[in-house]
C-alpha cells in the first residue's frame, strides 16, 4: 500500500517540484516562478484549468448521486 502512494502521489509531485524550481539545466531557479506570476496568459490558463475542474466536478456529481442512489 505504502509502495503504491509513493508510486501513483509521492513521485510525480517531486517531479513537479523538480520543473517549477529548476531551469533547462537543472539548476535551483525562482524565475519559473516569477514568469508564471507576472505573464498574463499564465493567469488566463490557470483560470480556465480552473473552470474546467470545477465544472468537471459538477457534472460528475451530478451524474454519480443519481447512479449511486439506483
Amino acid at each position: 500500500m505504502a509502495c503504491s502512494f509513493a508510486f501513483f502521489v509521492a513521485a510525480p509531485l517531486i517531479v513537479l517540484f523538480y520543473y517549477a524550481f529548476t531551469n533547462g539545466s537543472g539548476q535551483f531557479t525562482l524565475n519559473n516562478l516569477k514568469n508564471f506570476f507576472v505573464d498574463p496568459i499564465q493567469w488566463g490558463r490557470l483560470c480556465y484549468s480552473i473552470v474546467l475542474a470545477v465544472t468537471v466536478t459538477l457534472v460528475c456529481l451530478v451524474i454519480a448521486y443519481p447512479v449511486a442512489y439506483i
